[in-house]
């Protein structure tokens, strides 16, 4: 039987076989790793750590309840704390889930802590809704855990659950903001040992940019709360434009106060995707309709599929974010959830722009696509 946890519950694990033999697992608690310095390089420990095999805790003892450590860091930035078993950080809105090889800045929590409140802000609606009350840590990143649960049973509530990752294969890099949970898999959170152990770096091509890349968790933190306050399917324009257009606001305005940000904020690179057409006042209704869920299109010869519709999404949607807060005042994302919400379920979603913002908002952001020179490049550029 399921119960409710204060983050004390213990899933019921015993400890697992390994898959390539039949040594046992002993749990190893994660510990800090402490550098002096300023020095952004990995520093050495002692601990072996396996990384080209993982191993898995099972569910074989109900009654076998082991112990996941509940971690705090320090808040310096520059210590890193590695992980060498699950366990978690609790803050006031969400938790993260923790994996082997995860190395963090002291510092990551208090910039977490800072992006979700400024998304709260800019966006009008809250990280943790009263429709989650009594929530368990999603399976959906079961596969990751090789079809093992190693959170059941935890209820996390109303919390944001945050799976920060290890990459063992170059499959699984990258970060997801969904209806269901955020996964945050970046090089620079991992361990000098499971980066030498992926396929790229063996073969020297490196993807660690010597930074957190806080934009791209902002991103992903602000579409996932979107999702969260939304009842119904979202069409991708609003869900990714959200998303790319607090990856700007929010992260402008945090830069000045927390350097970690700053950095990323200097470094990130700006771009606007290829777009199938320019956006004027007689085509945004459509282009909007049609939300670019077509299979293919193509640009100046070069034909893009499915795989190209998420970037064309996030420009046109930043752009209209953008226009809806110039024309309609700093609570737009407010407005626009609240009619979502009432009327989502007819799927009429430009019809619902209309009625939340009027009838000629298309029209005036067509105009203003062409008075400020935004949407009217069909090929993707750097800015």
């Amino acid at each position: 039987m399921k119960k409710a946890i204060d983050y004390k519950k213990i899933p019921s694990m015993c400890l697992a076989t390994l898959i390539a033999g039949s040594v046992l697992l002993s749990a190893c608690n994660a510990a800090p790793d402490e550098s002096t310095t300023t020095t952004t390089e990995e520093t050495t420990t002692t601990t072996t750590i396996k990384t080209t095999e993982l191993t898995w805790v099972t569910q074989a003892n109900p009654k076998d309840t082991t112990t996941y450590e509940k971690i705090k860091l320090d808040g310096n930035p520059d210590h890193y704390f590695t992980v060498y078993d699950y366990s978690y950080i609790e803050s006031d809105k969400y938790i993260l889930l923790l994996e082997k090889d995860v190395r963090l800045p002291g510092d990551f929590v208090i910039t977490l802590d800072a992006i979700v409140d400024e998304i709260e802000k800019e966006m009008g609606v809250s990280a943790n809704p009263s429709k989650y009350t009594g929530s368990a840590v999603p399976e959906d990143m079961n596969w990751h855990y090789g079809d093992k649960n190693p959170w059941e049973d935890w209820i996390i509530d109303t919390k944001i659950p945050i799976f920060v990752c290890a990459d063992y294969t170059d499959d699984d890099i990258g970060c997801v903001g969904n209806q269901d949970y955020v996964r945050i898999c970046l090089y620079d959170l991992m361990t000098k040992e499971a980066l030498e152990a992926l396929p790229r770096y063996k073969n020297k091509i490196t993807g660690k940019l010597g930074y957190v890349d806080y934009v791209e968790i902002t991103e992903i933190l602000a579409r996932h709360i979107a999702f969260r306050n939304y009842e119904f399917f979202m069409p991708g324009i609003i869900s990714e434009g959200i998303g790319n257009y607090m990856s700007y606001t929010v992260v402008d305005a945090l830069a000045g106060q927390y350097a970690n940000i700053k950095t990323a904020n200097k470094k990130r690179y700006r771009y606007d995707a290829p777009i199938p057409e320019v956006v004027n006042a007689k085509n945004a209704e459509e282009v909007f309709t049609v939300d670019y869920t077509y299979d293919e299109y193509v640009v100046n010869g070069e034909t893009y599929n499915d795989y190209a519709i998420y970037p064309s999404q996030e420009v046109y949607g930043r752009y209209l974010c953008r226009f809806l807060k110039e024309e309609y005042g700093d609570d737009f994302y407010k407005r626009l959830n609240e009619g979502l919400n009432e009327y989502g379920e007819t799927r009429q979603f430009a019809w619902i722009v209309k009625k939340t913002f009027g009838d000629d908002v298309f029209t005036k952001f067509g105009d203003w696509c062409v008075k400020n020179k935004a949407l009217q490049r069909k090929d993707g550029f750097y800015w």
